[in-house]
This record gives structure tokens, C-alpha cells and sequence, in this order.
């Protein structure tokens, strides 16, 4: 599974591929996992409430998938395709009529919004840049973040009225960036890897985004994909390690980050 949205114990979505490479959406009920019927090539999932969500992917034949859930069913909605192709990889809603997908063509990112009725493009990136993650605190504070061509961490901010890239440190020898959480205007985190085999994090503090040391075993690599924050004080990341075959867990005290 590649997503997880968590509305209350007995409440809790994920989404993502199987070992067969087949893509699904489950359901766990605070007693055991159930798989709902939904559009094929869902990977991302984003809840606004229990009865409003979006989930987004790829089709096989090379074009963008969003699908929205109504408190009973799944079902698709149209939204565009760059020339040559391409897929979603993550969604985020602030509200009811007001969503954003970020996504990968042929050559370059793009990045889809909703305004209620339809999806649209946005914003297309310079070509080489991969968009992978990114959040929204409300209608006027979003990021998103990935990486260039040329292995440098990449990080966009939606302020209300434009996208517009934002300098990010990038470690010696490269780095990627997978996913990205706020807590606050002055408070965000990103992470991912370095080409180096460590795991990587930065954390924004209103002004700039600075690199936090972080614990990464030092066998088989690591890095992270996902992270999720509560407030200034908690926050969790996860990943792998061990050439993918370990499951990582970091957990941050609002003083360090620790091996879970």
C-alpha cells in the first residue's frame, strides 16, 4: 500500500498495488481490512471527511485517474492528461470544491486542481522535474515536493494565487523528496533519501527549509516515503531499509527524531 487516510480507529482507508501489481482501496472497520470496489490504478488516497474523498493513480492505457468517494461508492471523474501521457501520484482537498493532484508525464511534473466541477491544469514543471508528494493546510498554503533531473531535492508553494519554487537543501552527492506534511505556516516537514543511501529530512520554519539529523541504519540503506504531523511536538515518518525488505518507522519529540 502506497496511502493511508485515517479518520478514527474504526475508520481507516489505504490504497495502493498488491503483489500481483494489481492497484486496490481497502477499508478497515476497527475489526479487519475489507477491499472496495473502485476504479482500477487508484495509488492515492485523501479524505475531507467520511463521506467526501478523492483517490488518484493511472490507467493502463497511459492517462491520469481521479475517482470520488460519496459515502458509499467510488466512481471516476474526468480530469486531463498531458500530451504524451502520464498518471496522478498524490491528492490533497481542502474542502468540498477545492482540491489539488500532482502528477508525471512524458517529460515534465504537472499539477491538477478542483474547483467544484471539473479538474484542470495548473501548473507544468520544467521538464525533469518528478512531483511525488504534497499537502495543504487551506486554500491559500500548499506544497509540493520531489526532485530534478539532476538529483536535487525540489519543493513548490502555492500561496494563494501562484506556484513558485522554494530553495531546498540538498545533501552532498543528491537527494530526492517523497512526502510532505504542515502543521502550520511557520512548521512543515518533507522527507526522502539521499543518493548516498541515507534516509533524509527537512523541516520549514517559516523562512526556509533547513535539514534535521535524522537516526538511519546503516545496512542495505534507507529511505523515507511518508510523513505525518500532529503539531510542533510529534510527527511520524515511514520508509524502508535493508534494500526494501524492513519496514522503518521514525517518530520526532518536538527535540529529535527516533527509530520507532
Amino acid at each position: 500500500m502506497s496511502s493511508v487516510a485515517a479518520l478514527s480507529s474504526a475508520n481507516v482507508w489505504a490504497a495502493g498495488s498488491t503483489r500481483t501489481a494489481a492497484t486496490e482501496i481497502v477499508h478497515w472497520d476497527g475489526k479487519s481490512w475489507t477491499k472496495v470496489a473502485s476504479p482500477a490504478g487508484a495509488y492515492s488516497i485523501h479524505f475531507f471527511s467520511a463521506d467526501d474523498a478523492w483517490a488518484v493513480g493511472g490507467t493502463r492505457s497511459d492517462t491520469t485517474l481521479t475517482a470520488r468517494w460519496n459515502g458509499k461508492s467510488w466512481a471516476k471523474v474526468p480530469s486531463p492528461t498531458p500530451a504524451g501521457g502520464g498518471s496522478l501520484a498524490a491528492v490533497t482537498a481542502m474542502s468540498a470544491s477545492s482540491a489539488w493532484a500532482i502528477g508525471t508525464g512524458l517529460t515534465k511534473s504537472f499539477i491538477l486542481r478542483w474547483n467544484g466541477k471539473a479538474w484542470k491544469q495548473a501548473l507544468q514543471t520544467a521538464s525533469g522535474t518528478v512531483l511525488r508528494g504534497m499537502t495543504a493546510l487551506n486554500a491559500s498554503n500548499a506544497w509540493a515536493v520531489g526532485s530534478t533531473s539532476a538529483s536535487r531535492t525540489f519543493i513548490l508553494h502555492w500561496n494563494g494565487r501562484s506556484w513558485s519554487q522554494v530553495p531546498s537543501p540538498t545533501p552532498s552527492g543528491g537527494g530526492l523528496l517523497y512526502g510532505v506534511t504542515a502543521v502550520s505556516s511557520s512548521y512543515a516537514w518533507a522527507v526522502g533519501q539521499t543518493l548516498g543511501g541515507r534516509d533524509y529530512i527537512v523541516r520549514w520554519n517559516g523562512k526556509t527549509w533547513k535539514q534535521v539529523p535524522s537516526p538511519s541504519p546503516t545496512v542495505g540503506g534507507a529511505e523515507l516515503f511518508s510523513v505525518s504531523a500532529t503539531s510542533a511536538n510529534a510527527a511520524w515518518a515511514v520508509g524502508v531499509w535493508g534494500y526494501g525488505s524492513e519496514g522503518l518507522i521514525l517518530y520526532w519529540n518536538g527535540k529529535s527524531w527516533k527509530e520507532q
